[in-house]
């Protein structure tokens, strides 16, 4: 198009030269136009950001009493813990502490912590995908995952899963947390509901008694439960929370 205005314009004379500059100007544009929808600033949509990635990475921070909960997950040293229960109190001179049970998470290992009033902790930002148990390794101590997108295998040892590891089933769909790239824990998508297989009476006075489940585990349930009955499990504490 800008050839053509441009060669009637030339063919008229002098009376068409302002033709010929709104040609080339029209040229510049298209060529400008072309330029941008190459690098991807005109007609094109962003392609999507990989499964899991940070586009923009936000830091949260919190400062120690004020900002402590349990299951905060936090960056001290260089590595990532949950705070599985604190206590802050104030010392001699008026100068509080907070003490801390806290869980390192990428080996399960519990530890104390102490931290001084008015420090600052960074937030650990991690994200969960689905997945569904495959097998134990009795070799290695470890279960394995696989990814439900994927297909990824994923190995966690039995210590990051602790007593959710008891109440695994084959091809049961769980949800995997990750961060930096490791498996740190899981966490069941439903409930947690098994059979009972058995009863033994206790004799206690408040009339509980021991059920056997299906998965071999016994756990102390009320007086009411009988064979055949289904027990809704707790996930806070893996005790029988109460039949179905």
């Amino acid at each position: 198009i800008a050839m053509a205005l441009a060669g009637n314009a030339r063919r008229d004379g002098a009376a068409r030269r302002p033709a010929v500059a709104l040609a080339l100007l029209f040229s510049a544009a298209c060529s400008l136009c072309g330029l941008l929808r190459t690098v991807g600033f005109v007609g094109t949509s962003p392609a999507a950001a990989p499964r899991g990635s940070l586009v923009a990475r936000r830091v949260d921070i919190i400062q120690v009493p004020g900002g402590m909960k349990n299951g905060l997950k936090l960056l001290i040293d260089g590595s990532p813990y949950q705070v599985m229960s604190f206590l802050s109190k104030k010392q001699g001179k008026g100068v509080a502490i907070t003490k801390t049970k806290v869980k390192d998470l990428f080996t399960g290992a519990l530890s104390d912590k102490t931290f001084a009033s008015g420090s600052k902790y960074e937030v650990v930002e991690t994200e969960w995908v689905d997945a569904t148990y495959s097998y134990y390794n009795e070799g290695d101590n470890t279960y394995v995952f696989m990814d439900t997108v994927n297909f990824e295998e994923m190995e966690m040892k039995a210590d990051l899963l602790g007593p959710a590891a008891e109440w695994l089933t084959e091809g049961g769909i769980i949800e995997v947390e990750k961060y930096d790239g490791r498996q740190i824990q899981i966490r069941f998508k439903d409930d947690v509901i098994v059979k009972v297989e058995s009863i033994v009476d206790t004799g206690r006075k408040d009339g509980s008694v021991v059920a056997l489940l299906e998965n071999g585990l016994k756990k102390q349930g009320p007086g009411y439960l009988k064979e055949g009955d289904s027990v809704l499990i707790s996930q806070d504490n893996w005790e029988i929370k109460k039949r179905m």
